[in-house]
């Protein structure tokens, strides 16, 4: 059905007067067609982490609800920062900061970032009862890394198309940030479940469970270097926005 959809939209851009809901000739631009790919790619590890990582404080280290929200505390007040000041956020601090630096730096850093988090909970050298303040603090203060992906991600879809079809553009970006939450939570899940095995790990210190969940995070870890590489490759020369 998708593949119908996409030539029954290619026609009616082309060949007839109607107006179609997607115009396809868009993503005949290489740029355009990667920034959704990056975006999915980023948004499937950043979800993905915060999922598992829930599973280790609850199921492994077997805390309890208070216990757990308290260690999401520092992403979860960056989160809800960026939520209620994100006018301000994009007027006063992104958009100035691409009018003097290259966006592809801006970009660079939010997917560093983004790498950091799943990274530090995935390392097997780091054993699961050192203090959280050694790594799980450190990874949750990089979820900050989200706050800017998506501003720059949005000022480049706004950059990149004309005044017409910018509301598309951002539609689909989302839709793209949203798809990949969907795979990257599907694919964490999948590899979790064949590196645990038969074994459902229902008991603190299960060391089959926590295999599992750090194989998962190793999925976050590839997906966000995913978006990376789109990034270096497709967005290095990206200049003032």
């Amino acid at each position: 059905m998708l593949v119908a959809f996409t030539f029954w939209q290619r026609h009616l851009e082309n060949g007839s007067r109607r107006q179609p809901l997607l115009k396809v000739s868009m993503f005949k631009n290489i740029r355009f067609s990667a920034i959704f790919v990056l975006v999915g790619c980023f948004f499937a590890s950043f979800n993905s982490f915060v999922v598992f990582a829930t599973y280790f404080y609850q199921d492994y280290l077997y805390l309890s609800e208070l216990e757990t929200t308290l260690r999401f505390l520092p992403a979860g007040i960056s989160g809800v920062s960026a939520f209620l000041t994100s006018v301000v956020l994009i007027s006063f601090v992104v958009s100035p900061a691409l009018s003097r630096i290259r966006g592809f730096y801006i970009l660079l850093v939010g997917l560093v970032c983004g790498i950091g988090s799943p990274f530090l909970l995935a390392l097997p050298a780091i054993p699961p009862e050192t203090s959280y303040w050694a790594y799980g603090f450190p990874a949750m203060c990089l979820c900050f890394s989200a706050e800017i992906i998506w501003p720059v991600s949005s000022l480049f879809i706004a950059e990149e198309l004309p005044q017409e079809n910018q509301a598309l553009g951002g539609g689909l970006l989302q839709t793209a940030n949203n798809v990949g939450r969907a795979l990257g939570l599907t694919i964490g899940t999948a590899v979790r479940t064949s590196i645990q095995g038969n074994n459902n790990g229902g008991y603190p210190g299960d060391a089959d469970l926590l295999r599992g969940l750090r194989a998962a995070q190793w999925v976050n870890v590839g997906l966000a270097v995913t978006s990376t590489a789109i990034a270096l490759v497709f967005f290095h020369n990206l200049g003032r926005h």
